[in-house]
């Protein structure tokens, strides 16, 4: 794996998995089923949703939730091998004004992001990686 200029990480991108890497078996975030989309733009526009197709079909007039769709859209930048996002909307308000931080690799047609590790309720340190096949 190589790390990427920016120009290779323009176009689209489509999900192949989110997964949680901790010290137990991987999980799929949002579920073996799920899809998504990444875009970057030569402007410096991005924009990700990701989902579960396992989504149970709800009325219009139910709540979504947290985990089974996400999406944010803003600009990015490539710096020291690290892409960052900084989020201009969100379909969860509290990540607006935020900067995500991905570590970046690249080979062929896969780009891998890993993001910053979360640490669980056990203090357990959960690493989350995002695998995505470029489409366009």
């Amino acid at each position: 794996m190589t790390t990427p200029d920016g120009s290779a990480l323009l176009g689209c991108w489509a999900l192949v998995s989110c997964r949680e890497e901790g010290g137990g078996p991987e999980t799929e975030v949002f579920g073996a089923d799920s899809v998504g989309q990444l875009q970057y733009t030569p402007e410096g526009r991005m924009s990700a949703s990701l989902m579960s197709r396992s989504w149970p079909q709800m009325d219009i007039n139910e709540e979504w939730r947290v985990g089974q769709y996400i999406s944010y859209t803003g600009v990015w930048k490539l710096v020291d091998g690290c892409v960052r996002h900084e989020v201009q909307t969100a379909s969860v308000p509290a990540w607006v004004g935020r900067e995500f931080v991905r570590a970046a690799r690249l080979e062929g047609d896969i780009l891998t992001l890993s993001v910053d590790p979360k640490t669980s309720g056990s203090g357990e340190t959960i690493p989350h990686v995002l695998v995505w096949r470029k489409i366009a």
